[in-house]
């Protein structure tokens, strides 16, 4: 990212795909220069589905970091 990146947001879940996966596709979907915005997405959560999901998304998007957390 060359931009100096004006916007952080912060996604924090429990590894529920059914909620997270819509706001993904949302923030991704606009017409916005993505140097300019980083999305953060934390998980508490045990589904291996969300993680490699999650992980997949953070290789399409280098704007894009996903932490596995614990409660």
């Amino acid at each position: 990212m060359s931009k100096e990146i004006l916007v952080s947001l912060c996604i924090p879940t429990n590894g529920i795909l059914e909620w997270v996966l819509p706001v993904l596709e949302s923030i991704y979907n606009q017409s916005v220069d993505r140097d300019l915005f980083e999305v953060i997405v934390t998980d508490n959560g045990t589904n291996t589905d969300f993680q490699k999901q999650m992980q997949l998304y953070s290789t399409l998007y280098e704007n894009m970091i996903y932490k596995e957390t614990t409660a």
